[in-house]
């Protein structure tokens, strides 16, 4: 995606200037713990921010070359410590403004000569329109950054997409003993009625199985194995905004 880079004079030095779909992984059939109720929490938190759209064409989805940015109330002269805030506009690549957010931005100012760099604070008013908040810290003549990673249509499917499973990813875990080798399922979720080794994290209260060969213990477990799956839960549509 595209960056738009804007300059500033030289900053001087100025005295006085101022989720349901979240599946606990602790021991299975257990009652969920704290740590699961603060995870849900999270996870639902992050479910409203992000939002639940579709789109019918790459089209209607943001478009970082056709969206408009500016500064809030420019001024001739800036100081060390203080704030500057970028407005910007987003449009789809029809030209339409966009009417809710969500796109997934990242955002920050620079000054090469200097080495330094700092990241914008991004305020989403959810309707297309979203403030970036910058601090000067630096005494150095400073270019904003602006990158649009994901149209707020591709965060959306994202989201949806890592809610549906751990299937992206499968697992094999070897087993072996004096006289015998045996590589079985793994992963964090397993749909097998065979016996299953239990591998939890009391710290973390995560766990990871992996079904159990019929001569060899838990604890024989001695090398893990994973590999992408051609599994997608993204349509061809969505897997568009994702073409670079």
């Amino acid at each position: 995606m595209l960056a738009s880079t804007w300059y500033f004079g030289k900053a001087q030095s100025c005295q006085g200037s101022q989720l349901d779909n979240y599946s606990p992984l602790s021991r299975k059939g257990s009652q969920p713990t704290q740590t699961d109720l603060q995870i849900r929490r999270f996870m639902s938190e992050i479910d409203r921010l992000v939002p639940n759209v579709t789109f019918s064409h790459k089209d209607n989805t943001t478009c970082a070359l056709k969206s408009r940015a500016f500064i809030v109330k420019p001024r001739d002269r800036y100081c060390i410590g203080d704030k500057v805030t970028v407005q910007l506009d987003m449009y789809d690549y029809l030209g339409h403004r966009k009417t809710y957010g969500g796109d997934a931005l990242r955002t920050r100012i620079y000054s090469p000569g200097v080495k330094a760099a700092a990241s914008g604070s991004i305020q989403d008013f959810n309707n297309g329109t979203y403030h970036v908040h910058f601090m000067l810290f630096w005494e150095a003549k400073v270019r904003i950054s602006l990158l649009l990673i994901h149209p707020s249509e591709g965060a959306s499917a994202l989201w949806r997409a890592r809610n549906m499973g751990y299937k992206y990813v499968t697992h094999k875990g070897k087993f072996t003993s004096a006289t015998q080798e045996v590589i079985t399922q793994c992963g964090f979720e397993l749909d097998s009625k065979e016996e299953v080794c239990e591998y939890l994290d009391e710290r973390d209260e995560e766990a990871f199985y992996c079904v159990k060969p019929t001569q060899l213990p838990c604890g024989s477990l001695t090398e893990l194995a994973s590999m992408r799956t051609e599994l997608t839960y993204l349509s061809n549509l969505e897997l568009q905004l994702f073409d670079r």
